[in-house]
């Protein structure tokens, strides 16, 4: 064995060593003490910092010089993809007249002196903002500008590139000490980053030390996601962890591990799409977006894995069209996801994703980087082993359709908003009640509010959050004349039965049944979309009319307050809420909030569209109390409907009609 290659073992040893230390010390900070835990960690990763300077004086990839020539000459199958999580032009703005004096602003208009970095030792993100800081370290942005200077023969920028990557990154992959250094998730991402530039280098004349400098990163990265306590398996990190590793395998076999890196990464995917996708094809990690994140990642492994002649399993390719297939729950009429959990009203979707849903006869808008509305949308379904329901109005005119897409549980996996039973609505491609999303930004104080039940559609017992966990299915009910869905939880000690009606060209109605032992405050919150203003003097009468760009709608609330054990009860309200835009950007929104202190209280809002002619003093909807619920009467020019609301959470239509003078019960065949 030469010297060289004892240094690389070692320092693959120290690696392995000082990375499990330093993870049971925070397993000791999480589960037993914060204090003790810190300083175990910042003690082991300090050493483990030093030993890897000393160590890098010696070490040096051991790579031979024939073999890394022959690796040229095939042409590589495909090139890699990077999972994105915003669009390209977001992380490097592209600016040439920047770039021609040595510098490029990247995500959050952050700017990098590229001809400087090379020669720094320090980390020029120290002081940004969490979400820029996460980007610049995964180092997409160089693999962008690399491309970009190859494609226009900018040798001058390829050398400050090739200088970032073989002088300044070594220095920094050194610093244990730097949470960001080898963050999972970056980690991951950085790997996948080195093995596409070291593709890209075949393409212009190359140093063989250079080369050999950043497959040895390539190794040292790939090494450290294999560990099992590295390794993130109930996550989407633990899938691009995955990924990573088959590409390191696949497009790099420099090293003998390079085969149990191809076999590791593969099982590892085989092993998250069994886990964490349900049979109806959704990922449990709360998210439309970090759903179609981790569907992309898949699909790239796939392409990768058919081109190498190494195929995934038939069970996972047979969940990956489910996956596929479930995205049309997420797309809302207006072509956006649905801002369930870490979902902006603004989240990107890759071009990979939107090709792949079409493949799987989804219609898409293509090139604006998000899906567009489909001619055939999916009907109403219930998905209860993902925890959504999707109440859906069929209409020969697709601005005439409904939409509602409601969280029924939550589950202990990441992203976690306490939002169970709340949901958005649609009328054809407007949007009426929206929620809050996220992320926001991940570590900022703010951030707390976008996970709390306030920010959220559904109701709030003593101002506290939901906990985790599935909610009972009373009833799903989907007829001609209406579509019905009955929930239960238990939330502090309270018992919560929500109902919802979706009525075809009418609207929704969202009821609440409150109960419990001891007195609670209770609110029902609505957040409405930020384009609609309510008409307060239209509220006297009972009604609230709320008028938008393209709709008018009637909103009508009604709270049933148990005489005996009722406290306090308060008018119904209009309040400021927020919903995420973007990172770190929020829109006002206004917030319907139904308010009262008691033992037993119901809740009743209706939402519905009004006739253009209608009069702003007219009353279309009217709640009433009656000894068993409560009742709402709706009134149009050609039909009188009434449905009725018990306490067990059923629910009865009645209506009459020019055409249909009888009255008819829906609950009767």
């Amino acid at each position: 064995m030469s010297q060289k290659t004892k240094w690389v073992i070692v320092r693959t040893l120290i690696d392995k060593a000082g990375s499990l230390a330093a993870a049971k010390a925070q397993f000791i900070r999480k589960r037993y003490s914060w204090r003790l835990g810190t300083w175990l960690w910042f003690g082991i990763t300090s050493i483990h910092q030093l030993l890897n300077t000393i160590v890098s004086k010696y070490d040096r990839p051991v790579i031979d010089t024939e073999r890394l020539r022959r690796l040229w000459s095939p042409p590589y199958p495909i090139y890699p993809r990077y999972p994105q999580l915003v669009k390209e032009d977001e992380e490097w703005h592209g600016d040439e007249d920047l770039l021609a004096a040595g510098e490029a602003i990247i995500y959050g208009g952050y700017r990098l002196h590229l001809s400087a970095l090379p020669d720094q030792s320090t980390d020029p993100s120290e002081g940004w903002d969490n979400t820029p800081r996460f980007h610049f370290h995964t180092l997409h942005w160089l693999s962008l500008i690399l491309d970009y200077a190859i494609r226009h023969h900018r040798r001058e920028v390829m050398a400050w590139l090739l200088g970032i990557l073989t002088r300044w990154l070594p220095t920094q992959l050194d610093r244990e000490t730097n949470d960001w250094i080898w963050d999972d998730h970056i980690t991951a991402l950085r790997c996948i980053v080195l093995c596409q530039c070291w593709l890209r280098l075949r393409e212009i004349d190359h140093d063989d030390s250079q080369l050999s400098k950043i497959a040895g990163m390539i190794h040292r990265h790939a090494e450290r996601l294999t560990h099992p306590w590295f390794y993130r398996s109930d996550h989407n990190h633990g899938v691009t962890q995955a990924y990573a590793l088959l590409i390191a395998g696949l497009v790099i076999p420099l090293w003998s591990r390079a085969s149990q890196w191809v076999s590791l990464g593969r099982a590892r995917l085989e092993a998250q799409m069994a886990t964490n996708v349900t049979d109806e094809g959704i990922h449990i990690e709360h998210s439309p977006f970090y759903h179609c994140y981790v569907l992309d990642q898949f699909l790239a492994a796939v392409d990768l894995s058919a081109a190498y002649d190494t195929p995934f399993s038939t069970s996972f390719l047979e969940r990956l069209q489910s996956m596929c297939q479930a995205v049309q729950i997420f797309i809302k009429p207006d072509g956006r996801l649905a801002a369930f959990g870490d979902t902006s009203c603004n989240s990107f979707v890759s071009p990979r994703v939107q090709q792949a849903v079409f493949e799987v006869e989804t219609k898409l808008t293509m090139g604006n980087g998000q899906p567009g509305a489909g001619s055939s949308m999916l009907p109403s379904q219930l998905f209860p082993q993902s925890g959504y329901a999707l109440l859906r109005t069929s209409a020969e005119q697709a601005q005439l359709a409904h939409t509602c897409l409601v969280r029924l549980s939550t589950f202990s996996t990441a992203h976690i908003h306490r939002d169970t039973l709340s949901f958005e609505y649609m009328i054809g491609d407007r949007e009426i009640v929206v929620d809050a999303g996220g992320p926001y930004e991940y570590g900022h104080r703010e951030r707390e509010w976008f996970l709390s039940s306030m920010a959220h559609n559904t109701v709030v017992v003593d101002g506290l959050d939901h906990r985790i966990g599935r909610s009972a299915i009373l009833h799903w009910t989907v007829r001609e004349n209406e579509i019905g869905l009955g929930l239960e939880r238990i939330e502090a000690g309270a018992r919560i039965r929500r109902t919802f009606v979706l009525l075809p060209s009418r609207g929704l109605c969202v009821v609440d049944w409150l109960a419990s032992d001891v007195l609670h405050r209770f609110q029902q919150r609505t957040h409405l979309a930020p384009l609609l203003s309510i008409v307060p003097q239209a509220a006297q009468n009972g009604v609230w009319h709320v008028d938008g760009e393209s709709v008018r709608l009637a909103m009508a609330a009604h709270i049933v307050c148990d005489p005996d054990t009722c406290q306090e009860h308060q008018p119904i309200r209009v309040e400021r809420g927020w919903r995420c835009v973007g990172n770190r950007q929020k829109q006002s929104v206004p917030v319907m909030v139904l308010e009262a202190k008691g033992a037993h209280v119901g809740f009743g809002l209706c939402i519905m569209r009004a006739a253009d002619s209608q009069s702003p003093n007219s009353r279309p909807l009217l709640w009433h109390t009656t000894e068993s619920g409560m009742c709402l009467t709706i009134e149009t020019d050609d039909q009188s409907m009434t449905l009725h609301f018990d306490p067990d959470g059923s629910y009865q239509v009645f209506g009459r009609s020019p055409s249909s003078p009888h009255l008819f019960d829906s609950n009767k065949p």
